[in-house]
């Protein structure tokens, strides 16, 4: 009998020491997953900045140009008499007043 009850508790045992090590493995599985996950998470981040940079950069050098542009449009600016908005030609042959 003595035995019966002996071979009981190293089975107990048995399922307890497995089951700690069973948590254990969850335990590493999902901190390996959550490293992954989170490395992921930064690298992309780091590639939306880069977008944003980039974006940033283009709209910039847009910017210039068409300040660029607008200041040579200046210099060709026609004013007409019979409208309130400035019509410009760069050939005042194409030009003509209504």
């Amino acid at each position: 009998m003595l035995w019966i009850i002996y071979s009981k508790y190293s089975r107990s045992k048995k399922e307890l020491d497995a089951h700690i090590e069973k948590v254990n493995a969850v335990n590493m599985r999902y901190k390996t997953l959550r490293e992954k996950l989170e490395a992921r998470w930064r690298k992309e981040l780091s590639q939306l900045e880069d977008d944003r940079a980039l974006s940033y950069k283009r709209y910039k050098e847009d910017e210039t140009k068409l300040f660029e542009l607008d200041h040579k449009l200046e210099k060709y600016r026609v004013e007409d008499q019979n409208f309130k908005l400035d019509r410009w030609s760069l050939d005042s042959s194409l030009y003509f007043k209504k």
